[in-house]
């Protein structure tokens, strides 16, 4: 009998003939749930009767109760009825009359809507697997002997027991396709290779017979995709004209099903603004915010705008390569003086190098010293140590890759803005103002209109310029001895010539509030508009040898990396912002028709405005507008809450939001070391994080996943893959976590961006840098699968634009590209670029086979911005790819500094719900489902570990238990995991997923005993203060136990990494 395909695509069987669904005739919201629910169930059913060998057994029997006359004349080629399925008439050339090829065709028909609800019907055919002969064998002690022996034992007795039940099933169904019994056969004889031993020549001929197989199940994919989206838009249609509510719909998210638990909540400032009425703040968010999740646009042609934020990561790469460079060149200054280089990491064993004095030559300065002479140097302090070449080399390295941003500050004008909005301030309070007001605001205005001449001519940038970081806790501390010190130095500046004694004081004065950043003020002028801080004239002009003596001091921040990293945050942003709405408060005051600037606030309100005043206006009551109507009463509570959420994206981004008024006090700094104590403490590291390795299958397919993969951990040239692969992450600002640390930053809410100054604080950092490296591996295994990433998505990027290039390429694949902000016209050059400069097939030959490497650094000067392209592209795809917080992707509380404490390792969570579950329920193909059940198993993999990691049987777990903790564990749930762990703890068990299945506690009964034990659900860090209770508790009374012994040591740093599980366990021992 011949193979029946399942037409996805093509003409046999027409999407009517399926569904009925149009895309401007959509069926009334309970018919359609019906009819999803009656399809759904229809295909889960349809998919366990195809898979289980008793139930086809049954209905093999009752079909051949269809007793069909036998036509002897009868001919199925010559039958009218069969000439749309002249493909595929090796099913039907057992019929013997036209109604049994009827009958044939209606089950055809089964088939595709079966695949139609693919997702379904796949569930229900691995329902119906679990459930088979084969599988029950092994849970049976004859089972057990079939998993028992080598690899290749366990492999041929698997794989023999499933070709055997195969083909019973081939011979039961006619539709069972050779190649789906091949695929299921094949996997019986591969997985235990691909697990056991990746390597090995065994694995390696089992991998190749499965790569062919999952071809097949990759072009299902695609063609499972084609079948969903309305074929009448094309590029054509890109153009068109919308209406207004059209163009509102276009930038809402790609239903995922779930609702309000899903792209409708109003978790976050994107879902919240993308279903406001405003087309203007839609596309400010969306410019301001990477957006994880597919929009209706993306299916319509029609790109998502690459985002500011992803802007500001992909030049994260310079901090990275300015901190690289002069690391190395701290190497070669050793190597000079013939010291000793470490072996011992990177920054570490540099830190551990002390200045050495040395008889006659020159003194070996320590890292430390290094970075304090580039900074005397960069101020223009005349030494000897600014005259060693690395040093002079290194003042190269640091303009090159961070202070040149100043150019590009001044250049936008950015400094003159602020003056000129000031003045306009100014000039309208003079208006009103009368008297001594009036004169010294017009004396102000004296003064500014004649900097902003200055500036003008002469630029804002000071020569030489390296920010100034005042060490606030050493100046409060000893404010009368730095007052002292630097009155004279003020007076001794000619510059300061003309300030007297109560400016001077004043200006000391200011120093105890100095921060390295700006805040913008929290009006509500349609035009609010600051600057920079390290950009404004200095006020507090200092000589080079002034600053040298208040650094000897303790008074003036000098580690180069500090400084480089603390100017990045507080000017890149702003340069961003401001390309794309012409000033760095997204104010949008300089916005028109024609100005090629995006709408900012100002526009966004007075849209609103209009739309208030046409719904019937307001009225001030108790200085709050109150519509007249309650339609106006809904726009105005809209108008505040997008308003908020767009200045608040653009403070996100920024790295001022939810930040203290000081973040040097004494509260912020404790916050900061809680958090840092947390995550040293609590967390279990790189083993926690094993499912990304399913995540790079779930997201770029089985066939290229696999494939690309084997490249990387198999080819001659792999190190060489890999390397070219990690450099492209590089340039799209990922994989750099060995230096940034940015993941692990991310994931556990310790981004820093203006804050580590005392040494206590930047010693606690250093720890954690040691930590994350070198104890729990967070670091190197986020470098790692990042790099892992950047080779399987840049490939699938390029591969993409390549088919659509040649008109290949299906509906959904094109959607992804589109959501990466990647339109026909950038493919078309990507791929160019790729032919002409890239590696691999297609382009410049390689020693790899599948994997696909951009080598943008090579491609024409002319297509830098289409590389940008590429690398942001490639960089978003990572990051949903190796689930990598956004700043868009938590709610905004959870940026506030108690936010923060409370819930400090659920961002990780949050993104994990947007960039996993809710993109996969988005896409619903194959590779999500499978990528699904490969989480799974990769989270019972941990469980087990963890589990025999404290001396417990996992085989004991009832399976429950182990369902749960897998499902846990692999990330799928997002926060509703989470959730229903809290709701489960404060149940005691008797509601939520565990008690459901069956399962176990989860954690011990005693967490009730008393009534700290509660305060424990709100965050890790009052987990932390019910421990010390429950230990204070349990001490006071006498009765310290074993659970005492197991509060103790949950306080102890690294106690939980779960190679370091057997020392504290003994530890815990001898506590008992």
């Amino acid at each position: 009998m011949g193979e029946f395909i399942p037409n996805l695509s093509g003409a046999r069987l027409s999407p009517s003939d399926i569904s009925t669904y149009k895309h401007n005739q959509l069926p009334s919201l309970f018919t359609n749930f019906s009819n999803v629910i009656t399809d759904t169930s229809k295909s889960l059913v349809g998919g366990v009767k195809d898979e289980n060998l008793p139930i086809m057994l049954v209905s093999s029997a009752i079909s051949e109760k269809h007793n069909y006359a036998d036509d002897k004349n009868y001919n199925p080629y010559n039958d009218p009825n069969l000439l749309s399925y002249q493909d595929q008439m090796g099913y039907f050339a057992h019929s013997r009359s036209k109604e049994q090829s009827q009958f044939l065709i209606e089950e055809m028909k089964d088939v595709q809507e079966n695949y139609k609800n693919m997702p379904a019907y796949i569930v229900g055919r691995i329902l119906g697997g679990l459930t088979d002969p084969s599988s029950l064998l092994l849970f049976t002690k004859m089972g057990r002997g079939l998993l028992s022996g080598s690899r290749l034992a366990v492999s041929t007795k698997l794989g023999g027991t499933m070709a055997i039940e195969e083909q019973a099933k081939r011979q039961i169904d006619g539709k069972r396709t050779l190649t789906e019994s091949t695929l299921i056969t094949g996997a019986g004889f591969v997985l235990p290779y691909v697990f056991g031993g990746i390597n090995s020549p065994y694995a390696k001929k089992a991998f190749t017979k499965f790569d062919k197989e999952a071809d097949i199940l990759d072009d299902l994919d695609d063609a499972v995709n084609t079948v969903f989206i309305d074929r009448s838009v094309g590029a054509k249609n890109i153009n068109r004209i919308y209406t207004e509510e059209e163009l509102s719909k276009l930038d809402e998210i790609v239903s995922t099903g779930l609702g309000v638990f899903g792209e409708k909540g109003p978790f976050t400032p994107v879902l919240r603004t993308l279903k406001s009425s405003s087309i203007e703040a839609k596309e400010a968010i969306e410019n301001l915010l990477e957006i994880p999740l597919l929009q209706n646009k993306n299916l319509k042609e029609i790109p998502t705008a690459q985002s500011i934020e992803r802007n500001v990561n992909r030049k994260k790469y310079n901090v990275f390569q300015v901190e690289e460079e002069i690391e190395n060149l701290y190497r070669e200054y050793l190597k000079r003086l013939g010291k000793k280089v470490p072996i011992m990491g990177t920054r570490v064993g540099l830190n551990r190098i002390k200045t050495e004095s040395t008889w006659g030559s020159e003194d070996i300065l320590s890292f430390k010293d290094f970075k304090t002479a580039v900074w005397k140097k960069r101020i223009g302090q005349q030494d000897p140590l600014t005259e060693i070449p690395e040093v002079a080399k290194a003042v190269e390295v640091s303009q090159k890759y961070i202070y040149k941003m100043g150019e590009e500050y001044d250049a936008l004008g950015i400094p003159l803005m602020y003056i000129e909005r000031q003045i306009q301030i100014i000039k309208s309070q003079i208006k009103t103002s009368t008297g001594k007001n009036k004169k010294g605001l017009e004396i102000q205005l004296s003064k500014l209109e004649e900097k902003f001449e200055y500036m003008k001519a002469n630029g804002s940038l000071a020569k030489d310029y390296v920010n100034r970081v005042w060490l606030r806790d050493q100046i409060t501390a000893r404010f009368e001895e730095f007052k002292l010190l630097v009155k004279p130095m003020i007076k001794s500046n000619p510059a300061n010539a003309k300030m007297t004694d109560e400016a001077i004081d004043e200006l000391i004065e200011s120093v105890k509030q100095a921060q390295p950043f700006v805040r913008f003020d929290q009006t509500k002028s349609s035009n609010p508009l600051t600057v920079s801080r390290n950009f404004r004239t200095r006020e507090l002009r200092l000589n080079p040898e002034d600053e040298v003596i208040l650094a000897e001091k303790g008074f003036v921040e000098t580690d180069m990396f500090i400084l480089q990293r603390l100017y990045f945050n507080s000017v890149a942003p702003d340069i961003e912002i401001t390309k794309v709405f012409g000033d760095p408060m997204a104010s949008g005051y300089k916005w028109s028709n024609d100005s090629g600037l995006k709408q900012g606030l100002k526009q966004i309100k007075e849209g609103y405005d209009v739309k208030i005043t046409k719904a019937g206006g307001f009225k001030i009551i108790n200085k709050e507008r109150i519509g007249n109507t309650p339609k106006a009463t809904k726009l105005i509570k809209e108008q505040d809450e997008v308003l908020q959420d767009i200045a608040a994206a653009r403070d996100l981004i920024r790295g001022t939001y939810g930040l203290s008024d000081d973040p040097q006090r004494a509260f912020s700094r404790g916050v900061r070391t809680v958090k840092l104590y947390n995550s040293m403490n609590m967390l279990t590291g790189a083993l926690a994080a094993i499912p990304d390795v399913g995540r790079i299958l779930m997201t770029s397919g089985i066939n290229r996943g696999f494939r690309t993969s084997w490249d990387l951990l198999t080819n001659v040239m792999s190190t060489e893959v890999a390397k070219l692969s990690k450099q492209q992450a590089y340039l799209s600002g990922e994989a750099l976590d060995m230096v940034l640390g940015s993941r692990a930053m991310s994931m556990y809410d310790l981004e820093n961006s203006f804050g580590v100054f005392n040494k206590f604080e930047k010693g606690a950092s250093s720890l954690a840098n040691v930590y994350f490296t070198y104890i729990n591996a967070m670091n190197p295994w986020n470098t790692l699968m990042k790099s892992w990433g950047s080779a399987v998505n840049g490939t699938r990027i390029i591969e993409e634009s390549g088919k659509w290039v040649n008109g290949t390429i299906t509906k959904m694949q094109k959607a992804k590209l589109l959501n990466a902000g990647i339109d026909e016209s950038s493919a078309r050059k990507i791929y160019q670029q790729y032919q002409k400069h890239g590696l691999g097939e297609g382009a410049n030959k390689a020693d790899w086979k599948y994997t696909k490497i951009a080598n943008t650094e090579l491609w024409d000067d002319v297509e830098k911005a289409t590389a940008d392209i590429f690398h942001n592209a490639l960089g978003k795809d990572i990051n949903i790819t190796i689930v990598t917080p956004g700043k868009g992707d938590v709610p905004l509380w959870f940026n506030t500094e108690m936010g923060g404490v409370v819930v400090q390792f659920k961002k990780f969570a949050m993104a994990a719900t947007q960039r996993m579950l809710l993109r996969g329920m988005q896409e619903k193909d194959l590779s999500f489902l499978l990528g699904s059940l490969m989480l799974m198993g990769a989270g019972a993999m941990v469980d087990s570990i963890r589990t025999r990691s404290f001396d417990r049987s996992y085989s004991k777990k009832p399976f429950g238990e182990k369902l749960i903790n897998a499902f846990d564990r692999s990330g799928l749930g997002g926060i509703y995991s989470d959730i229903n762990n809290v709701v489960e703890r404060m149940g005691n068990n008797k509601i939520g997923l565990r008690p459901l299945v069956g399962a176990g506690k989860p954690y011990s009964s005693y967490t009730t005993k008393n009534v700290m034990s509660g305060f424990g659900l709100l965050g890790p860090s009052s987990s932390q203060f019910a421990n010390i209770s429950s230990i204070m508790f349990d001490w006071g009374k006498g009765t310290h136990n074993n659970y005492t012994a197991k509060n103790v040591r949950r306080l102890i740093p690294f106690q939980n990494v779960w190679y370091l599980d057997s020392l504290f366990d003994n530890v815990e021992k001898g506590l008992r």
